[in-house]
């Protein structure tokens, strides 16, 4: 197990995802004055677990002195919490995505989501087939956690760390992020990673994840920030430059469905069955299902975006969605 100091009193564990092509998450631990920290856990694995409560330890931050801090829903950032949450802590989160960390242990839970969403995409493959191939099921918290909830503007003072609470939803509809404005700290979850991009992906009618993660890459463009920390990878130096690296990625991702629409590719398998992608070799259709689920969930979220702009139509088929150029 190694400890990286980031900055005064902000500490960093990594905590592996076995199975999971992104390897680590980088958990991090702020020990302020009066309350301690944990920004997001990992899957719910016995390793990962034990050098999460190793460090706690080496760090000397027991546990009913150290609160946790959720960005958002994944299992691979919450899949831990039950491990540090006791009667003594808090667990902050937004209401949305806490609700869907807690939401398979509902009386009568259907992951309705998964259900109707391998459909919708174009799958053919049972909502079963899709669940027992996505990593969240097996690897989520296994037990509903008392959440405290908040949302953009609540201040979480540790003693000498004074966060302010960041709406940074896109990624996932209640992405949150805290910020220390006098020391312009930012921590942004999946947010903005380095090298790799965030899967943007579709949840629902209602949410236009793509337009909501533009517009607070954007917001957070504007903001002074010298030390941003993301939950994978390494971090970025400059976020104005990765904001900007960005934008212009899904710029060049809507060109391209937007192509692949004229040509008459109209789901979003078969859209992204044409997209260009790193991962795998860039072949969509030899991809392991889970990564053809984020690559398509990906390709709808970007029709959704063309649509609600105007610049495409679509039309129900069934559960199917369909799309076609708005014009022409």
């Amino acid at each position: 197990m190694e400890i990286k100091k980031l900055c005064d009193k902000i500490y960093q564990v990594g905590l592996p995802l076995r199975g999971n092509p992104l390897k680590e998450l980088n958990c991090c631990i702020i020990k302020g004055e009066t309350r301690n920290l944990v920004v997001d856990t990992a899957f719910n694995q016995e390793e990962a677990k034990g050098i999460l409560l190793e460090a706690l330890k080496e760090l000397d931050c027991p546990l009913e002195k150290t609160d946790s801090f959720l960005t958002h829903c994944h299992s691979d950032h919450s899949g831990l919490l039950y491990a540090i949450k006791t009667p003594e802590n808090c667990c902050y989160a937004s209401r949305i995505d806490g609700d869907m960390v807690n939401a398979p242990y509902r009386p009568g839970y259907r992951n309705e989501g998964m259900a109707a969403a391998g459909p919708r995409m174009g799958f053919v493959q049972t909502a079963t087939e899709l669940a027992n191939a996505h990593p969240a099921a097996a690897n989520r918290c296994p037990q509903p956690i008392e959440f405290t909830f908040v949302e953009e503007g609540d201040v979480i003072d540790l003693g000498g760390f004074r966060f302010e609470v960041v709406d940074l939803s896109g990624h996932s509809p209640g992405q949150i992020g805290l910020y220390e404005r006098e020391k312009h700290i930012l921590f942004v979850g999946d947010h903005i990673l380095g090298k790799i991009t965030p899967n943007i992906t579709y949840w629902n009618d209602d949410f236009d994840a793509l337009a909501v993660y533009l517009k607070n890459l954007k917001k957070v463009r504007g903001m002074r920030v010298e030390h941003m920390f993301g939950a994978h990878r390494f971090h970025v130096s400059s976020h104005t430059e990765r904001i900007d690296q960005l934008l212009a990625h899904h710029e060049r991702r809507l060109n391209e469905v937007r192509a692949l629409l004229r040509e008459g590719r109209s789901t979003a398998f078969e859209v992204a069955a044409g997209m260009h992608w790193d991962f795998g070799g860039g072949v969509f259709l030899e991809f392991p299902l889970t990564q053809q689920w984020f690559a398509a969930g990906e390709a709808l979220a970007h029709l959704e975006y063309l649509y609600h702009v105007g610049e495409a139509k679509r039309v129900r088929e069934d559960r199917l969605l369909r799309y076609s150029p708005a014009q022409g």
